[in-house]
């Protein structure tokens, strides 16, 4: 023995020290450190009860005192917990090496035995026992199992334990340094001695919690690798122990199954038996024994299955254990060395031998339907297994039919076949449940196994998109690409294609009706290409045209596309399956059916732009535009579509190596090609879209169109480059994904024509029609009185009516917009489903952290991360907070005037509040994902607020005002409203002000609170209804009775005119040169209050003058004075005369 002290006397006295050195350098008058720094556990609890039993104190004083109290006490709580603690780390170092020793003693003990196992009294067991004993074994194989994975995440979670404790500890000796200098400050002046004393206890236990944590600590970490070698031996242990215990297992299952064989061709012999001794004897008795045959040979069948169910579910718990410990392996070698290309290739390699998701959901439903035959057989066993409860009146049920006189020796024969069932019934509900059970664990072997395949496959998806897959091209590897092309185009490998068609051909009846039927559709192709053009010309004409054309045509183009890309999808998958076929058939089969979706894709949009096809005849494009695509497209035919061919052979060939270098020179071609087909479709001058009629473009959309336009060009460039630094993967699966990418858009943009034509031609119909009936109008009004011959001429030139000759209307605003939020969210549906796969590879973003923020977790405040993930979701969150706020109020209006009555200016409400309240929640997510929280902001916006109320106080008097016009509804679009002098009708209402547009069509932008706070006449708030005025003056001596009569006249005449309330002349009063009449009439609405003064104006002139009612100018008398003689004199030529009175 040692004749050091133990480990924890040496512990306790350091532990002392520590405590009681700040005592020894106090000072000599701080009695109350002292006392402070005896308290115990004991003397805080009474403290507590004394406290909360006091009457005299406060209630804040109590709490106060309470809270610090108990922090006290929770502090040496856990300083006993961490000193605890580190004794154990202590004597764990003490007992390590005789742990150490028994742990690996155990573990070769049962390495070391005996492989052929010894089964003993097992051999002669029944078969009964022999399954309770191996359900048993399993019971324990799974236990043990459970301490492994036990076991693997203690000693996962321990080798992470030192870098955690060395972020710690500097925190703790940082804290333990911040409370060391609060001690020695003095206490606050006034403050009470039984609360000083209470908080110096606190920060007294607060440093000795911190002491013990620092020492458990310490402790912990000395004993690391003592830790890591007792649960490295004992992971050992457990896996010898599974080791073993699966051994015992896999021989008590062959040795059940040896019994299960060896009965079940015993109940077949039994069966024969059964059929051969009821030869010749009585119908019942043959029938029951051919029943009982039967059902023997159904129970050998049900044990022979279950021998291959037990196999599969080894096999299946065999590659769920392999799949694990290859993910975990992988796991590991990146938290120690990172992301590497031979990684990268380990990877691939382990994701192409993965099993296939299809066939774990097509495996399973096959289990189901096997789990539900059995158990309806398994129901009608037991049905008449209660039937055979009572054997007499079974029997009589048997010889009830017969006619004569059953002999007692058929009884007795048919009670011994009836006894026999019961028995055979029996087994056969015992197998069914057996084979129930086995399929159980079938299915769980197989959940594993999916689970673990699909976590795997998670990890790959995260990582090797961003692990290099293979060496960088260099020369070297050029140099070897003659010899890689010649294995691309030997005879021997092309050969071994045409055999193995034709082997398909002559074997396989299906392929050859499917190559006869390809083979008429690609003769019939040009007949098809020829129906086309007519139905493209009855385009455009009212009378005519159809939406039917443009379906058919429609239809027609994707034939025509079609014959090819099938034809290469069927012989690339016969090529694929067939049994005579080699690497290299099956690697042409592959590609064939990979490259025949590029195929379709640029033949059906090649057809799509033949003269008169759909692009040109049908969705109008101009010709330009239509033989730009179409000479891209052919390039792309010519060029891309080989290469991409030769890229999916080679990478097939070679999976591992990316195809060789050829491989890599196919695939620059393929990125170099699409590019420069990028470059020239979609330049923003001289693409197929910019000769789009933009008129309000602004310089920041072009700006984007611009910025988008430089990103698809360069797109397949990076992707090309690298590929050739070696990031082949990467490279051809986000190509993979930037073709599907376009082929999406494409066809989003093919439907949406589509639409727009459907609307437009139900646009020209009404159009058309509208135009006819107004002709038609017209027409009967000119010739109500003339004879039927120019009746007959007319309406021929009426019939003949064609859209040059319609004044066509474009597709409204309503539906325009209807159609492209529609298509908008369907190509940003397609997109993600485009990249769905994708996105599990940013979660590598997650790593990347920019700064930290703090949150509150299960009730305890901790740092989290802020990565550069959740700024690429933020960024999507204001991405589609911007989608949103353009597309969604066209979405809603629509929705509510189609389902609902309310007007405009309540639509525009709802879309505006709505958009308020999407940029609202836009925010809080960004915020929230960035980490900006509201208990942050809240100072700052009340800092803000104090600003605001001084200097912005208008602006936010403006924003107010805005809301409460959008809540109130005091103006509305649309209504007609005066503020101060500005009369206009509203056109938009904002957060800050309101525009209106006069009468001269100029907007004027009044401030919102104008609207609040001024007057404000709205004319058409709750009524159109107007009043008109109209003032009218005639001369002295005038009939005024007359005239007032003309004017009621006029205004019953007027149909625009109402009758409630009913027009109203009065005499107003003596004008200096007329008689004043005040005509007042009201109109419905204001559109026809300019109209009617107009209309009233010219007919009351016209009216007066045809009944001789003057209506006076303005006139005036004057009077000269004449007490004296007036001189009058010329003062020059051209000058005015100029009087004086004398």
């Amino acid at each position: 023995m040692s004749n050091q002290p133990p480990f924890s006397l040496l512990l306790a006295a350091a532990a002392l020290v520590i405590l009681v050195s700040p005592l020894l350098l106090a000072e000599p008058d701080e009695p109350e450190l002292l006392f402070a720094a005896l308290v115990t556990t004991e003397k805080l609890e009474a403290k507590v009860a004394e406290t909360e039993a006091a009457s005299e104190l406060g209630e804040e004083t109590r709490k106060q005192l309470l809270d610090l109290y108990r922090k006290a006490l929770d502090n040496l709580k856990a300083a006993d917990a961490d000193t605890q603690a580190a004794e154990n780390y202590a004597r764990i170092i003490d007992e390590a090496p005789a742990r150490l020793d028994a742990l690996r003693a155990v573990t070769m003990n049962l390495q070391g035995k005996d492989r052929a196992l010894d089964l003993g009294a097992a051999l002669t067991d029944p078969l009964a026992q022999l399954e309770q004993r191996l359900q048993k074994e399993k019971a324990d194989l799974a236990a043990i199992r459970a301490q492994r994975t036990d076991a693997d995440n203690r000693l996962a979670e321990q080798s992470a334990r030192p870098s955690l404790i060395r972020q710690r500890l500097p925190q703790a000796r940082k804290q333990q340094e911040e409370l060391a200098t609060l001690l020695k400050l003095p206490p606050p002046e006034g403050e009470d001695a039984t609360i000083r004393q209470a908080r110096q206890w606190e920060l007294d236990s607060r440093l000795q919690a911190l002491n013990a944590e620092i020492q458990k600590l310490d402790q912990e970490l000395l004993g690391q690798p003592v830790q890591q070698d007792l649960l490295a031996a004992e992971r050992d242990r457990v896996l010898a122990d599974e080791e073993w215990t699966g051994k015992r297992v896999k021989a008590l299952e062959e040795l059940v199954d040896q019994k299960r064989q060896a009965e079940a061709e015993q109940t077949l012999a039994q069966a024969e038996a059964i059929r051969a001794g009821a030869v010749g004897k009585h119908p019942l008795v043959v029938s029951l024994a051919e029943r009982n045959a039967a059902l023997s040979e159904e129970i050998a069948g049900t044990m022979s299955v279950l021998g291959r169910l037990t196999e599969r579910t080894q096999q299946a718990e065999k590659r769920a254990r392999r799949i694990e410990a290859d993910f975990k392996s992988a796991r590991e070698t990146i938290g120690i060395g990172g992301l590497s290309q031979e990684l990268g290739q380990m990877l691939l390699h382990q994701r192409f031998t993965l099993p296939d998701p299809a066939t774990f959901r097509r495996e399973a439903g096959e289990r189901e339907d096997t789990a539900a035959r059995i158990g309806v057989r398994r129901l009608i066993h037991r049905q008449e297994q209660r039937g055979l409860r009572d054997l007499d009146a079974h029997i009589a049920s048997l010889v009830a039919a017969e006619e004569q006189e059953i002999p007692p020796t058929l009884r007795d024969e048919l009670r011994a076949l009836a006894l026999d069932r019961q028995a055979l019934l029996d087994r056969a509900i015992d197998a069914d449940d057996l084979y129930l059970r086995k399929l159980g664990e079938l299915e769980l072997a197989q959940e594993r196994l999916h689970g673990n395949v699909q976590a795997f496959d998670d990890f790959m998806s995260v990582h090797l998109l961003w692990v290099r897959s293979s060496s960088p091209a260099d020369l070297a590897g050029l140099g070897a690409s003659p010899e890689q092309v010649w294995r691309i185009l030997s005879p021997t490998g092309w050969l071994d294609v045409a055999r193995t068609f034709l082997h398909q051909v002559t074997h396989t009846p299906v392929f050859a009706v499917l190559l006869l039927v390809l083979g008429s559709l690609l003769w019939w192709r040009k007949r098809i290409i020829a129906a086309i053009p007519p139905l493209s010309a009855s385009v455009g004409k009212p009378r005519i045209d159809r939406f039917s054309y443009t379906v058919r045509v429609f239809v027609l183009t994707l034939l025509t596309a079609a014959g090819l890309p099938l034809l290469m999808l069927v012989t690339g998958w016969q090529l694929e399956v067939s049994r005579e076929g080699t690497s290299f058939s099956i690697a042409v089969g592959k590609a064939l059916m990979a490259v025949a979706f590029l195929v379709f894709f640029v033949r059906f949009f090649r057809m799509a732009c033949i003269e008169h096809g759909l692009v040109e005849g049908h969705y109008r494009w101009p010709l330009a535009r239509v033989q730009l695509l179409r000479t891209e497209l052919d390039r792309l035919t010519w060029i891309f579509l080989p290469a991409a061919m030769v890229v999916a052979v080679t990478f097939l060939l070679d999976p591992l190596n990316a195809g060789w270098a050829i491989g890599r020179i196919a695939f620059l071609i393929l990125a170099v090609s699409l590019s420069y087909a990028f470059y020239r479709l979609l330049h923003p001058d001289t693409g197929i879209f910019a000769p789009l009629p933009d008129p309000e473009r602004q310089p920041r959309a072009q700006r984007l169109r611009w910025l988008g336009y430089l990103a698809l060009v360069a797109a397949p460039l990076v992707l090309g480059g690298i590929a050739v630094l070696g990031y082949l993967h990467a490279a051809g699966t986000l190509f993979n994904e930037l073709m599907m990418t376009v082929w999406v858009l494409l066809a989003v943009w093919l439907l949406w024509e589509l639409a727009r034509r459907w609307l437009l031609i139900a646009q020209r119909r009404i159009a058309y029609e509208a135009a006819v009936e107004e002709r038609a109008a017209r027409w009967a009004a000119r010739h109500e009185q003339k004879e039927g011959d120019a009746h007959t001429h007319d309406q021929a030139a009426l019939m003949e009516t064609d859209e040059t000759e319609v004044n066509l209307v474009a597709l409204s605003e309503t539906s325009r917009k209807l159609l492209d939020t529609a298509f908008v969210f369907l190509g940003i549906i397609g997109l993600w489903l485009v990249w769905y796969d994708v996105f599990p590879a940013l979660r590598v973003l997650d790593g990347v952290t920019l700064w930290q923020r703090m949150d509150t977790v299960d009730g305890v405040e901790q740092a989290v991360a802020v990565t550069l993930a959740d700024i690429g979701l933020a960024l999507l969150y204001a991405i589609a907070t911007v989608v949103l706020m353009k597309q969604l109020p066209a979405v809603l209006e629509i929705i509510l005037m189609r389902s609902t009555a309310m007007g405009a200016p309540g639509r525009y409400t709802a879309t505006t509040l709505t958009n308020y309240l999407v940029v609202i929640a836009g925010a809080v997510l960004v915020s929230a994902t960035i980490g900006i929280e509201w208990s942050k902001l809240q100072w700052l916006v009340a800092a803000l607020g104090v600003g605001i109320g001084f200097g912005l106080q208008e602006i936010v008097a403006n924003f107010i005002s805005g809301l409460i016009i959008l809540f109130e509804r005091p103006v509305r679009v649309g209504d007609l409203i005066t503020v101060g002098d500005a009369s206009g009708r509203v056109m938009r209402i904002r957060i800050r002000a309101t525009t209106i547009r006069d009468f001269e069509q100029k907007e004027l932008l009044i401030p919102n609170k104008e609207l609040i706070t001024g007057r404000l006449l709205n004319w058409t708030l709750s009524d159109e209804l107007t009043r008109i005025l109209i003032n009218v003056g005639v001369a002295y001596g005038s009939d005024v009775d007359r005239a007032m009569a003309i004017l009621l006249e006029i205004a019953r005449e007027d149909e625009r005119v109402v009758e409630e309330p009913e027009p109203g002349v009065v005499f107003d009063l003596f004008g200096d040169s007329s008689l004043n009449l005040a005509f007042r009439v009201y109109v419905p609405t204001l559109a026809d209050r300019l109209p009617v003064i107009t209309d009233m104006h010219r007919e009351i002139h016209r009216r007066f003058a045809e009944a001789g009612i003057e209506i006076p100018f303005p006139q005036r008398d004057l009077h000269m004075g004449t007490l004296a003689p007036l001189q009058v004199e010329a003062v020059g030529a051209g000058q005015a005369l100029s009087a004086e009175t004398k």
